[in-house]
């Protein structure tokens, strides 16, 4: 059962046949990378981690359309209702028909001294926080500060903050 007061952490796609959106447990992964990232800002048990947010993705297969993200993505906003969401990535952002954000500029050099805000869905029927996509691929988290901004924003929102 959805808790909508639950972070939601938003993503993708699940590459790996069967198993659960954003799985900490898979080396490696976005999921893994996330938690890795939390615990180097405060050490957290596996256990907390998983039942402090609902993870989920845009599309529920192996492989990423980005057509047919964007074809489910209104649907998809109704779930998002009521919800904060971290959005992993551009195409997450895209695929939900929300406003561009330079996600370039939002992680330059000097933001992350700032507080991560989330801002309101245009209908402001939910917030979001994008965030650079934890694949592994994205240049952004080469930085430690990056890192360790997401790893506060995790810790903040596992703590009802």
């Amino acid at each position: 059962m959805r808790d909508i007061n639950r972070p939601l952490l938003l993503g993708m796609n699940q590459p790996v046949a069967g198993a659960t959106p954003l799985d900490p447990t898979i080396l490696g992964s976005a999921g893994h990378r996330l938690y890795q990232m939390l615990n180097a800002y405060r050490e957290t048990t596996l256990e907390a981690y998983e039942s402090a947010f609902e993870r989920a993705n845009v599309l529920d297969g192996t492989e990423w359309s980005a057509d047919r993200a964007r074809a489910s993505g209104v649907a998809a906003q109704a779930r998002l209702r009521g919800r904060r969401v971290v959005l992993l990535g551009r195409a997450v952002l895209v695929s939900l028909r929300l406003p561009a954000v330079p996600l370039a500029d939002r992680w330059g050099a000097t933001w992350y001294t700032n507080q991560i805000t989330f801002m309101p869905e245009p209908n402001s029927t939910f917030y979001y926080c994008p965030i650079p996509h934890p694949s592994g691929l994205c240049h952004s988290y080469n930085d430690p500060g990056v890192r360790l901004v997401v790893g506060r924003l995790l810790w903040g929102l596992m703590s009802g903050g």
